[in-house]
């Protein structure tokens, strides 16, 4: 292995995505149902800077809300590690 920054910088990165636990879809979904006005499913896949900014104006803009149960219903959202969510 090249021991450049990219690949150091590379390395971290797949150790931190082996270690991350898949996000289960039916979670998100519940999450986003029932709590994603207040940003809760954003919290849950990872995002915290999407999830406060939902948490702020999720009453305000409620089509955000909506859009995300049917980003994650048609499982067209992935975890902030990119990974897909586990069915």
């Amino acid at each position: 292995f090249p021991d450049t920054e990219e690949a150091i910088s590379a390395t971290k990165m797949l150790a931190k995505i082996s270690q991350a636990k898949l996000k289960k879809r039916s979670t998100a979904l519940v999450l986003s149902i029932f709590f994603g006005f207040l940003g809760v499913d954003r919290f849950y896949l990872g995002y915290k800077g999407l999830g406060f900014l939902k948490l702020i104006f999720g009453l305000i803009f409620p089509i955000w809300w909506l859009l995300d149960i049917i980003f994650i219903a048609t499982n067209n959202i992935q975890d902030s590690n990119g990974m897909a969510l586990e069915k």
